[in-house]
């Protein structure tokens, strides 16, 4: 059996937070292993668990998005990040992939997506066109 994506989802939106768990955590593949609504507590999710992937909100409460990014970057290297967000400004875009991101999807574009969890997972997209 092959592994799971483990995911961790970071928004400080709680409702936004919990539908994309719900919906991540409906494809047999993935599993949400912690969610969280603080840039902080995403940095210390990424160190301590290792996820396969970290969903993050550029707009947080205690630590935006980019800044957070830019420190797991640092202490979990192995952890990546993608960014989905609101804001398509190339500020946005350039200071997140100057953080580390992996990937920046907006969050217009996430729900053109069918299915919309390929942004996760390119592999799920290129089966999804076939």
């Amino acid at each position: 059996m092959p592994r799971k994506i483990r995911i961790v989802v970071a928004d400080d939106h709680a409702m936004v937070r919990k539908g994309f768990g719900l919906i991540l955590s409906r494809e047999p593949d993935m599993e949400v292993i912690a969610e969280t609504g603080l840039g902080k507590e995403a940095v210390r999710l990424a160190r301590e668990l290792k996820p396969s992937l970290i969903v993050m909100d550029v707009g947080m409460p205690d630590l935006n998005g980019v800044e957070a990014t830019r420190q797991i970057a640092e202490l979990a290297p192995e952890v990546p990040v993608l960014i989905l967000s609101m804001y398509k400004d190339a500020v946005y875009v350039r200071e997140s992939l100057r953080a580390g991101v992996r990937r920046m999807v907006s969050t217009r574009d996430w729900f053109q997506m069918n299915p919309p969890c390929t942004w996760v997972c390119p592999k799920k997209a290129m089966r999804a066109s076939r």
